[in-house]
């Protein structure tokens, strides 16, 4: 009987395999047919990488790692692990050879043959899974699902992650074998629970990461439920503890990929990872409310109403085991809520807890767990089922063109005929900045580099690789705040001699014409084109690749120096935050020094440099709210001056000041009721205070040098969140620079060579920025300041090889090491005792 039942099941599964197969096909046939590629926030940015990395192989380099293109040149297979961008290339190719199946253009129709492969090895994995528990009609219909889920939609055609959707498809294969493991113990499962982490690692290491704190919270939860009426663990014992290590066995065997992904990029940036974690939790009423998703079209991410309910009537009525999957399933939604951010924000690592984008997770679990779930009867698999197509039927609803679309040539001839980007393109000598708030000038990165020719530009698509995405960010945040002068100034700096603004997209304050008109000119950039909402500023100095030579007037030291710089242009943010990595001589040669969340190594010889710097003639502005505790007396406190914590609640008080009269500020936004800063005492001279029930709050005055000013009440970080003009008047007058004072900056002609392993810069000066970005993988006798890379006069050869391949394959092997003990350690744990 067992027999009869294990041929059939083989049956159903071989029949499920070509099944896929013919709906991946009906898929790709959609798809190409479909506009729906152009959703997807990130797809254009995975379409060039996998057609970048055929082309390089079709040349001969069989793993590239330099691209000059985007972000002033970036590593595109460091940071976003090579699987997807080898796949997406493979599909590219097929496409290309296929030209009779594939009308358009091949680099677009890959990602039909791409979409058609998620659909396959999904499918396949819920069919492998189904097999094993003895479910092969269930496995067959939840295979064809799991493609439609809410959420595996949204990640692969709304977001455009091909990553995290083939780590999707590969996901529910790693989760049998963790089960399978819990319940057997068997090598084989361990075995391939270390593989299934390597693959898909190699496809996207962040969110492996976050399928690892998943599969974390599930053994918990697990091993919660298991426990018997006398408190003892059932016969899992440690496998649950032993399936973490295959876990981290995975993670080390992905060594080579691994390790470089670690160093830089946004796991370096905890600042940029903090504020983007914060935008991946919503509220609890979106994520489950189909109606909202109606409305709210394909960018909702909605998870699911019937899966939330029926993984609570599956706590309520599953057995122990089937009921993990259920229980991990409802407290992942749960931590998506806005108001789940303010605790997890306070734990290690939050920066790069995105929890939204556990959802999809959470769906996998919720659908293992049916088939954990053997006592269910029939009637009401059924029901749950077909409520749960519905479900899909109302995400897919929402990619669903209301109207005939363009296809992808078309839509791109047509952003070219309504949006000046062809007149930039052809005025174009060395890098072009599009500068867009909502979406880069519809793909416009995509069309100057893959579509019709190749410039080289600022911008990109997954910004988490460029090692300039500070400067991106502040040239992004310039342009929606109204910081025109900087804006215009740092592109110059970064090699952008033309610029496509879309004057509709600001931000936060609307376009003005009129002042960015004025920056652009004093910057030296030219209006060329203006028609409707594009207009075209070109610098008629630059006639090919070029750099720059540049004196700035001040220094800005500590994480403040972000928006110090925005405000006052002529002000350079200092490559370190510490102090006292600087030396006298350094520090005295700018005639001005802001001190905004800095740092030292030793607090006395930090404060006998910002003295004789002062001493020597620099004007020294310390801005209060930035100045960090000390550790010897426990205070906020330096040069003498100690920093007092104070609220204010609507509204400033009355701000009084000796040069300037009485200042009344305008109430706080509505967004902003309550203001957390500080106030200063032991100032030798008070030259602003206010005062409040009798009590006098200095905010302002000179410490112990005439040179040495403080300031308080985080009056700069105020204007640069409001632009309130009573703080920016205030604050022009305390100090000797403005937001209209740009640098010295003199544009320089260089020959720049791209090779296959180096780049070639000829100089003909000394400290010239060449406005290539500065990466950890090159080599050779050059300077770098703020990412950029600084040549001298001559010829400057800089080679690349594979970032930390040595401390890559260490670790892959450590893995090997790991996993081959564990195998050990399992056979013989399970070997019969004599």
């Amino acid at each position: 009987m067992e027999q009869k039942s294990n041929k059939t099941s083989k049956i159903v599964l071989i029949l499920s395999i070509f099944i896929n197969l013919l709906i991946s096909v009906a898929i790709i046939g959609v798809v190409s047919r479909s506009g729906v590629l152009f959703k997807g926030s990130d797809s254009m940015y995975h379409i060039y990488r996998g057609d970048w990395v055929l082309k390089s192989i079709e040349s001969g380099d069989l793993w590239p790692l330099y691209n000059p293109v985007w972000y002033n040149g970036v590593e595109l297979m460091r940071y976003w692990p090579p699987v997807a961008a080898y796949v997406m290339a493979f599909c590219q190719f097929i496409a290309r050879s296929l030209p009779g199946i594939f009308p358009d253009n091949y680099i677009f129709e890959g990602f039909s043959v791409f979409c058609g492969i998620v659909y396959f090895v999904g499918s396949c994995t819920w069919n492998i899974a189904a097999y094993v528990k003895r479910r092969p009609v269930m496995g067959l219909i939840f295979g064809f699902l799991w493609f439609f889920m809410p959420q595996s939609l949204h990640v692969l055609f709304a977001e455009g992650n091909l990553p995290r959707s083939l780590i999707l498809a590969i996901f529910p294969l790693a989760f049998l074998f963790i089960n399978e493991y819990l319940k057997h113990g068997k090598k084989r499962n361990f075995i391939g629970t270390s593989v299934t982490f390597l693959a898909m690692c190699g496809c996207h290491v962040g969110y492996t990461g976050m399928v690892a704190l998943a599969v974390l919270l599930y053994l918990l939860v697990y091993r919660l439920c298991c426990f018997t009426g006398s408190g003892r663990l059932q016969r899992s014992g440690k496998r649950d503890l032993e399936l973490i290590v295959a876990v981290l066995g995975g993670f080390l065997l992905s060594g080579v990929f691994l390790i470089p992904s670690l160093k830089g990029g946004l796991a370096s940036n905890t600042s940029n990872a903090s504020q983007a974690a914060e935008g991946f939790f919503q509220s609890i009423f979106i994520t489950l409310n189909p109606v909202d998703k109606v409305t709210g079209g394909y960018a909702a991410s909605y998870f699911g109403i019937v899966s939330f309910v029926l993984a609570v009537f599956g706590v309520l009525a599953a057995k122990k085991r089937a009921r993990a999957g259920f229980i991990t399933a409802i407290i992942i939604v749960l931590l998506t809520s806005k108001s789940a951010y303010s605790i997890i924000q306070l734990l290690p690592g939050a920066s790069l807890m995105w929890m939204l984008r556990f959802l999809p997770l959470a769906a996998a679990m919720i659908l293992y767990s049916m088939f954990e779930w053997d006592s269910l009867k029939i009637p009401f698999t059924v029901a749950f089922t077909a409520l749960l197509t519905a479900d899909c039927v109302i995400a897919f609803s929402t990619f669903v063109p209301r109207v005939k679309e363009p296809t992808m040539t078309e839509y791109f001839e047509n952003m070219a005929d309504t949006t000046l980007i062809d007149e930039a393109k052809d005025l174009t000598c060395n890098r072009i900045a599009l500068m867009d708030s909502v979406n880069p000038i519809g793909n416009g990165v995509f069309y100057l580099t893959d579509f019709n020719g190749s410039k080289n530009q600022m911008f990109g698509q997954g910004w988490e690789a460029a090692s300039t995405s500070l400067q991106i960010a502040q040239i992004n945040e310039s342009f929606d705040c109204g910081y025109y002068y900087f804006m215009f100034d740092r592109l110059l700096e970064c090699g952008c001699d033309t610029v496509l603004i879309k004057k509709d997209s600001a931000a936060v304050e609307p376009f003005n014409e009129k002042e960015a008109q004025a920056a652009a000119e004093l910057r030296g950039y030219e209006k060329v084109y203006d028609e409707d909402i594009y207009v075209v500023y070109h610098h008629p100095e630059v006639t090919g690749n070029y750099g720059t030579v540049t004196h700035y007037d001040g220094l800005a030291i500590g994480n403040g120096a972000y928006y110090i710089s925005m405000m006052f242009p002529t002000v350079s943010e200092a490559p370190s935050e510490y102090i006292d990595d600087f030396t006298v001589e350094e520090l005295s040669s700018y005639n001005i020094i802001y001190l905004d969340g800095f740092l030292y190594h030793d607090v006395e010889v930090a404060e006998d440099l910002i003295t004789k710097a002062a001493e020597n003639g620099t004007k020294v502005y310390i801005l209060a709210d930035g100045i960090p505790e000390n550790a010897q007396s426990r205070t906020y406190r330096f040069l003498g001056v100690e920093c007092q914590s104070v609220t204010f609640d609507n509204g400033f008080p009355k701000l009084k000041t000796t040069d300037f009269g009485d200042i009344e500020l305008a109430l706080f936004p509505n967004d902003l009721k309550q203001w957390k800063t500080v106030y200063i005492n032991g100032l030798t001279e008070v030259k602003g205070y206010s005062e409040v029930l009798g009590e006098q709050l200095p905010f302002y005055g000179k410490g112990s040098n005439d040179n040495i000013n403080f300031i308080a009440f985080n009056l700069t970080y105020y204007y640069s969140l409001t632009r309130d003009k009573m703080v920016g008047a205030l604050l022009a007058g305390i100090v000797d620079t403005g937001e209209t004072e740009i640098p010295e900056r003199t544009v320089v002609p260089l020959d720049v060579v791209y090779g296959e392993d180096k780049i070639t810069i000829t100089s003909p000066a000394d400290n010239v920025n060449s406005n290539i970005a500065d990466h950890d993988i090159f080599e050779g006798d050059y300077k770098s300041f703020n990412h950029l890379v600084y040549v001298d006069s001559g010829t400057t050869e800089i080679t690349y090889k594979y970032p930390y391949l040595l401390e890559g394959v260490l670790t892959s092997v450590g893995g090997i090491l790991v996993i081959t003990l564990m195998c050990v350690y399992i056979s013989k744990k399970r070997a019969p005792k004599s």
